[in-house]
């Protein structure tokens, strides 16, 4: 494909902001590369989407970006000349185009659109690179004349090393920005600390962590992944948590609680504390609002503490494909017209919706199923359907304005940290008892293995032994039972009288630990019952720290009402896993109990008694 060709398919007149803004031009510059590379677009795809590397690379000067009122504002500075646009939302479908425009304030041009255009061939890839330049004066039209080759030709020394780095697996790029003299400064800052202390925890891994860090890139510094670390360095999940929470204490990081878009994925808001949560956000960019305290929109950060060293973001391009690798399609449908495109179910599950509409359709790849489907300007209500793989998928604008569709995919981001991670760690709650949300917010921690631990006629014990002889034992109990619940990664909701509500990570973590605390008081001055449950709970503020609300917790109180001393209640929905069947086979069964819900649903739950451990 030439130039002209390519003007054919993406012609001037079409291009909006062009129009709009009355920015025709007889002096426009096109230029238009065409490079064969010997890899797959799928391969390549992720790293040019990541515009803000690939700039870097190029030698091109970082840029400072701004949201005002949803509007992506950009500047920079480029051989000398100071550079301020628009950002106009990119368009991508992935893995076929990507395409950018800005609109320019200041600087040698009034506006630009950039193009990559993928196309498969035998294993290959033809990438044609499109720059549209509208210059502002005759001085901005010999600079792009200029520059523009220069580039082209960094663009193919960039690409040749970039394949070369792909296919033989290496280390892509250099990532930190810090000296070996400012690492040295910093190392004496921190070993400083940490000797101070001189925690077994903090000295074990300080090193081995912090040499991490500084061999990664500001922008991850700026939003530490602790579950990215302990993946890339295969460490314990809750040995890097403790780590974390300790050194913040002591000053060397910040955490942050981030308010996350569920459309686009971005930060809304980044707090400090907990009880700064509101109940509601927006996401201009997206033109939506949003409950800030639904399961997936908050996710827990830590930063590096200013007084160690102050971590800017850098940007070298907004790369929004890159930033939101979730979305494979975000498309401008002009008014009446129709886009077409094929849909290869690479995930299992997709969600296509209207930019500004929260209504959207699901979609699930499915044999013998529907193997087109067209999708009108409005999507009422939510929508399920089945679709074959590479089944064509046809928008139609109907309306009289532009319209965004976005198609991406429903999946975990597994280095996501979320707040019951948190609160279900009891050296969380020991380090950062302060933390409290606001009283009137309710947030979603979904599903929760909860345990309450009571002792049995605790008053008896008290008037037949005498004070001293049973606050000992009480005591006991309560010692016993904190450091196993540690032990398994939990944490002590509160405790109620003689009686403990606590939290395990996991159904397999809450039945061990029920096991050990049982099989301990079988045969002892105190007699327990221990009720198990799991569920959708909430998390709030009860004038007790931060505590768990919701139907789960209510049935811990009901089934407790059913048992006697060194009993246990274990619900049917958690009886009848796989998984846990291993670890309860050595129970008494002695009975069923059935307990009435509303909507006329019942619970069920089993009662056992003997409970051994091997």
């Amino acid at each position: 494909m030439n130039l002209k060709e390519f003007l054919s398919l993406y012609p001037w007149e079409k291009e909006y902001n062009v129009n709009q803004l009355n920015l025709q031009n007889n002096e426009k510059l096109d230029f238009l590369w065409n490079l064969k590379l010997e890899i797959k677009p799928e391969e390549i795809w992720d790293y040019l989407a990541d515009t803000s590397t690939t700039n870097k690379e190029l030698g091109l000067p970082p840029m400072e970006f701004k949201e005002e009122n949803g509007i992506l504002m950009g500047k920079s500075k480029n051989a000398g000349i100071h550079l301020e646009w628009r950002e106009v939302p990119w368009q991508w479908e992935y893995p076929r185009f990507i395409k950018n425009e800005r609109i320019y304030i200041k600087g040698f041009a009034r506006y630009v659109r950039a193009m990559y255009l993928l196309e498969s061939e035998n294993n290959h890839t033809n990438l044609y690179i499109y720059f549209g330049w509208i210059p502002r004066n005759i001085f901005g039209k010999v600079i792009l004349k200029i520059g523009m080759p220069k580039i082209q030709k960094k663009y193919q020394d960039y690409l040749q090393y970039l394949i070369e780095q792909i296919k033989y697996n290496k280390f892509i790029l250099s990532k930190s920005l810090i000296d070996k003299k400012q690492k040295e400064e910093i190392f004496n800052k921190i070993e400083n600390v940490y000797n101070r202390i001189n925690d077994k925890e903090l000295n074990l891994y300080y090193k081995t962590i912090w040499n991490y860090l500084l061999n990664q890139d500001n922008n991850f510094l700026y939003r530490i992944k602790i579950k990215k670390i302990v993946k890339d360095l295969n460490l314990n999940f809750y040995d890097v948590l403790t780590f974390f929470l300790k050194s913040t204490k002591q000053g060397l990081f910040l955490l942050s609680y981030d308010i996350i878009c569920p459309h686009c994925k971005g930060v809304r808001k980044e707090l400090n504390h907990l009880g700064e949560i509101p109940e509601k956000e927006s996401c201009e960019v997206c033109e939506i609002d949003f409950e800030s305290t639904g399961f997936n929109n908050i996710e827990i950060t830590f930063k590096v503490h200013p007084s160690i060293f102050k971590v800017k973001q850098e940007f070298y391009c907004a790369a929004e494909p890159a930033k939101k690798p979730h979305i494979i399609l975000q498309k401008k449908i002009e008014p009446k017209t129709t886009y077409k495109f094929f849909l290869h179910f690479t995930n299992d599950i997709y969600r296509l919706r209207w930019k500004g509409q929260k209504q959207y359709i699901i979609l699930k790849k499915c044999q013998n199923a529907k193997k087109e489907l067209i999708i009108n300007d409005y999507i009422t209500t939510d929508q399920y359907i089945e679709l074959e793989d590479n089944a064509q998928i046809i928008i139609e604008n109907t309306s009289d304005s532009i319209k965004e569709i976005i198609l991406e995919y429903i999946s975990e981001d597994e280095f996501f940290l979320r707040p019951y991670e948190l609160f279900n760690f009891q050296g969380f709650r020991d380090l950062f008892s302060e933390e409290v949300l606001n009283t009137n917010i309710k947030l979603d921690i979904g599903i929760q293995y909860l345990m309450f631990i009571d002792i049995v006629g605790s008053t008896k014990l008290y008037i037949e032994k005498g004070d001293d002889f049973a606050f000992y034992q009480v005591k006991k109990f309560f010692e016993f039972c904190y450091e196993k619940i540690k032990k398994y990664y939990g944490a002590v909701i509160k405790t109620m009288g003689d009686a403990i509500f606590a939290s395990l990570p996991d159904e397999e973590s809450l039945i061990q630990c029920a096991k050990e605390i049982w099989n301990n008081f079988n045969n002892k001055e105190i007699k327990i019952r221990i009720i198990l449950n799991s569920g959708k709970v909430f998390a709030v503020n009860l004038n007790t720290g931060i505590d768990y609300f919701g139907t789960p917790v209510n049935l811990l109180a009901k089934m407790e009402k059913y048992l006697k001393e060194q009993e246990i209640a274990i619900p049917e929905h958690l009886y009848k896993k796989e998984n846990i069947k291993k670890y309860i086979n050595d129970l008494e069964y002695l009975g069923m109990e059935n307990l009435s819900l509303k909507n006329d649903e019942n619970f069920m739950f089993y009662i056992f008694g003997n409970f051994k451990i091997y």
